[in-house]
């Protein structure tokens, strides 16, 4: 099974700046 925190570290290889905004919406998502 695919992860969302699998996504997020292939994001952030791929694109580093999206990286802030996959953490601050993960952020949201718990707060």
């Amino acid at each position: 099974d695919i992860r969302p925190a699998a996504t997020m570290i292939v994001c952030q290889l791929n694109k580093p700046e999206m990286k802030i905004e996959i953490e601050v919406t993960a952020l949201k998502r718990t707060a």
